[in-house]
């Protein structure tokens, strides 16, 4: 039985080993602690586990046992922890480990070469591992990968271990990354960023330190963000990287159609997305002003509330507002980064990207515009009081604002009305007398059923024109038209049998 591969964080124990466990083999771990955790008890004589090219940081004992156990102890590193071996444990096996910094490395017993000695089939004191990083608190960032090319940790360790997984030298480094056994994937790199220079990007990313990285792959996609990526490019082993030439892909865009509905200071604004657009821009203005306000840029979202807008005074006097919506493209390379440590394996990469960046690339295309709105806001407490919100005949009839059929005539109003001079003349024309009937239709509540009856072929047509296809609309069109020319046709038809 095996336990290998695994970073344990602050577990106390991480591994107990009892009742006479002599097959287990726990290799190439790495045990992180905070200062008081237990990393492997072994809790009785008889047990005799293989501990075998692991890595032990910060644990407050690094492997405990209460007994004499014949404990194999071979190639490992502790570092930084209270007590690396329990006093009780029996020297024989504790061979080439690597002490730095414990508050009590072990046995009384156990023997240290002096620093800078080749020759480990003892043990090493007080000589820094060379950790590759360390810095801050945060577990999830600190990389023991070891980053010294010295004999410290590197090709010392006793040859049991078989030689390195990753460079194939034997004998094998100390700690988790050593051994035939080891983890052949590199700590991803961060720090990745990126600027245009001409036709290319130019590069940057932190370096990874470790001794054994041999190079770095650039991994890119155009418009699309997130693996798989569609192309790479081998930078070699350096920390900056010309990608390019490259070529900004083009996009063609649509025109969306835009409708509001309003709020309390606001118009919530939606529009039908353009075709390969990666945003919009929203322009405003109230109608009275001859040039619009600064644009809005909104990204890529096919809704927005515009807000900071005048409600209707107590006296009725009401601010509108001329809104349209522009998509534009912008094309831009998505890039990521991965360590290697031999470029012809796949498996010797990172297991996780570096930080991917998004880099515009390319000049800034502006699509054609949408239809232009004109709106006014409406407080959430109407005014007049009515039910809901809205001051119109349709809501006073059908007693709510969110009534399909009132939804109904305000899409017909956005997309047919307003989009024309007559339209918008008449919208205006609505606006200004409305609130005066829904008033009245509100204080006599009995007339609502027959408004609702003479506002059904408004709103029959409001549907037909704003739920069916352009083609239905053609065909319904000329028959419309064959029947009417065939009706006045049959009028100037004689009788039957009569004579003209």
């Amino acid at each position: 039985m095996g336990i290998r591969n695994i970073t344990f964080i602050n577990a106390s124990p991480a591994i107990q080993v009892s009742n006479g466990s002599s097959q287990v083999s726990i290799r190439n771990n790495i045990f992180e602690g905070a200062g008081t955790s237990i990393a492997i008890n072994v809790g009785d004589a008889l047990s005799s586990p293989v501990i075998l090219n692991n890595t032990f940081f910060d644990n407050g004992t690094a492997i405990l046992s209460l007994s004499q156990p014949n404990l194999s102890i071979v190639n490992n590193i502790f570092a930084n922890n209270g007590t690396a071996i329990s006093t009780t444990v029996s020297i024989s096996n504790i061979l080439s480990n690597l002490f730095w910094q414990n508050s009590t490395a072990g046995p009384s017993t156990i023997l240290f070469n002096a620093p800078g000695n080749p020759d480990y089939k003892q043990n090493v004191n007080t000589q820094d591992p060379q950790f590759v990083n360390l810095l801050g608190t945060d577990y999830t960032k600190w990389d023991f990968h070891l980053k010294s090319t010295t004999t410290t940790t590197t090709a010392v360790g006793d040859a049991s271990a078989g030689a390195n997984s990753i460079n194939g030298v034997s004998p094998p480094d100390m700690g988790a990354y050593g051994g035939s056994l080891s983890d052949a994937i590199p700590f991803p790199v961060s720090g990745l960023s990126g600027a245009v220079s001409g036709p290319s990007i130019d590069l940057t990313w932190s370096s990874n330190p470790c001794y054994m990285i041999q190079g770095y792959k650039v991994f890119y996609s155009a418009n699309k963000s997130g693996a798989p990526y569609d192309s790479t490019q081998d930078a070699g082993n350096v920390t900056s990287f010309t990608l390019g030439p490259l070529t900004a892909p083009t996009s063609t865009l649509t025109a969306p159609v835009l409708s509001s509905s309003p709020g309390s200071g606001i118009l919530k604004l939606t529009w039908t997305p353009s075709s390969g657009a990666t945003g919009y821009n929203i322009f405003y203005k109230e109608s009275s002003a001859a040039v619009y306000n600064p644009p809005i840029q909104v990204g890529n979202t096919n809704t927005f509330d515009l807000s900071g807008l005048t409600n209707p005074t107590p006296a009725g006097v009401v601010t509108y507002y001329d809104v349209y919506v522009q998509p534009y493209y912008q094309a831009a390379y998505h890039i990521a980064v991965k360590p290697y440590y031999n470029s012809t394996d796949a498996n010797k990469l990172a297991l996780v990207y570096s930080n991917e960046i998004s880099v515009p690339f390319g000049s800034l295309i502006d699509g054609p515009v949408s239809n232009t709105i004109t709106d006014f806001p409406e407080p959430i407490t109407a005014i007049p009081a009515l039910p809901n919100k809205g001051c119109f005949i349709a809501t006073a009839a059908y007693g709510s604002y969110s009534a399909s059929q009132v939804q109904a005539l305000r899409t017909l109003r956005d997309r047919y009305l307003q989009t024309n001079g007559p339209g918008r003349a008449f919208v205006r024309w609505y606006y200004t007398y409305g609130p005066r009937g829904a008033q009245i239709l509100n204080d006599h509540p009995e007339w609502k059923p027959v408004v609702r009856a003479a506002l059904l072929p408004a709103i029959g047509i409001a549907l037909f024109l704003t739920h069916t296809s352009s083609l239905t609309k053609i065909l319904f069109i000329m028959i419309f038209a064959t029947s009417i020319v065939l009706l006045l046709y049959r009028k100037k038809l004689p009788p039957f049998g009569g004579i003209q």
